[in-house]
């Protein structure tokens, strides 16, 4: 255990699994008997955090996609790992069709080609990462234009992968200091205060007032003044200077927090929230962490994602119970986690593969994760959710499917 830590789970070190592997060349290496099971979902996911075994220089932030996690170094490297089947980790591989867990990296995998990286964003099947010297490199699917690089999947080709291995260029995606992934579409924060979108935008997710294709960066048409983005499965929010949030895309489910916006290409300001310090953002919900410590949430409910209100939710904002002095929210799919200022986590919403952190099919109202000590930043995405220690370690739970937890096999 290491200081911080409250007995997380543990797996072997990279050097371990390694030899492992090269004793057995021909089977994946065998967890050894301190990597037995504390509490398994039942569905290719744990409820305790798991240690991630990382070879590389210490983390300072980690980002999770749907099914696939990257971390960042302290030396601006990147490293990341999970299913790889749309070049989403970096690590060079494209399954045959592209299809989902086809490919995947057990071990995390130096990103070749990105340096000096100051912050990372991870979509469903696309990773980006913003360099020291302000580009902005992203990999992994690319159907959408998610990458920025000018293609969408009407430039590969018939039969073809829409998807680069190696980091491409995102064009246009300059001055940003923050970015933000969504399913197939990336957003970024510019040193003015101004946002900047690129990828699918059949739903108007880019913001631009229109529904048209858009491969390369382009300003949202919203005043200046974000403070923060979060990007959902085809919508978009912005925490603004003012306390307010203002949202666009896909809004059916009520995502949009606005009467009446089944869907828009532009910006609605959320009725009822005030205050905001960020945003979050899930499948079909989105959160806002208020400068007052508190969550608001709005939109779809079936799973309890909203951690209050009806099940059919809706695009009124609920205050989430239980929570106080909360500095950041993140959401997956259909869960979401609120880190507090003492470093506790607690999570609530679908529970399918153990992403909330407790046994059972879900939560509402929020549960605090236990096995997990102090953390200091969190991520979520898809079914799984992730926390950096406060001594720069990386603790996973909940799917697990795609070696998501290295050093863990994909159950």
């Amino acid at each position: 255990m290491r200081p911080g830590l409250s007995s997380p789970r543990k797996h072997p070190g990279w050097a371990g699994l390694a030899a492992a592997a090269l004793a057995c060349s021909s089977t994946l290496p065998t967890a050894p008997p301190q990597a037995a099971k504390v509490q398994d979902a039942g569905a290719g996911g744990d409820t305790q955090p798991v240690e991630v075994a990382a070879p590389l220089p210490k983390p300072v932030e980690v980002q999770v996609g749907a099914t696939h996690v990257c971390a960042r170094m302290d030396t601006g490297t990147v490293a990341c790992w999970g299913d790889d089947g749309v070049g989403q980790t970096g690590a060079g591989n494209i399954a045959v069709g592209g299809a989902a867990g086809a490919s995947i990296v057990t071990f995390p995998a130096p990103v070749v080609g990105v340096t000096g990286a100051t912050a990372l964003a991870a979509g469903a099947g696309h990773t980006c990462a913003l360099e020291m010297a302000g580009t902005v490199r992203c990999w992994g699917a690319n159907a959408g234009g998610q990458l920025g690089n000018g293609k969408d999947e009407l430039l590969y080709g018939a039969g073809k992968v829409a998807a680069e291995t190696k980091p491409t260029v995102a064009q246009g995606a300059t001055g940003l200091t923050a970015l933000a992934a969504g399913d197939q579409h990336t957003c970024g924060v510019r040193s003015d205060g101004f946002v900047l979108c690129w990828g699918r935008n059949d739903k108007g997710q880019l913001g631009r007032g229109d529904v048209a294709a858009g491969p390369t960066a382009a300003p949202v048409k919203m005043p200046p003044g974000v403070r923060g983005i979060a990007l959902g499965g085809a919508h978009a929010c912005a925490a603004k200077k003012d306390g307010t949030v203002q949202c666009w895309g896909a809004g059916a489910a009520g995502q949009l927090g606005s009467a009446g916006s089944a869907e828009t290409p532009t910006v609605v300001t959320v009725e009822g929230v005030a205050g905001a310090a960020g945003v979050a953002a899930g499948a079909l919900h989105t959160c806002a962490w208020l400068m007052a410590g508190g969550v608001q949430c709005w939109g779809a409910n079936a799973n309890g994602q909203l951690g209050a209100g009806d099940p059919a939710g809706g695009g009124k904002p609920v205050t989430v119970p239980g929570l106080a002095n909360v500095v950041l929210v993140v959401a997956g799919a259909d869960h979401t986690c609120a880190l507090d200022k003492a470093g506790q986590v607690r999570c609530w919403g679908a529970n399918g593969a153990g992403q909330v952190g407790v046994a059972g099919k879900g939560s509402q109202p929020p549960v605090a994760v236990a096995g997990l000590g102090t953390a200091v930043q969190l991520a979520a995405g898809g079914s799984t959710t992730c926390a950096r220690s406060q001594d720069d370690q990386v603790l996973c739970w909940g799917a697990r499917s795609s070696a998501q937890f290295p050093g863990a096999l994909p159950n």
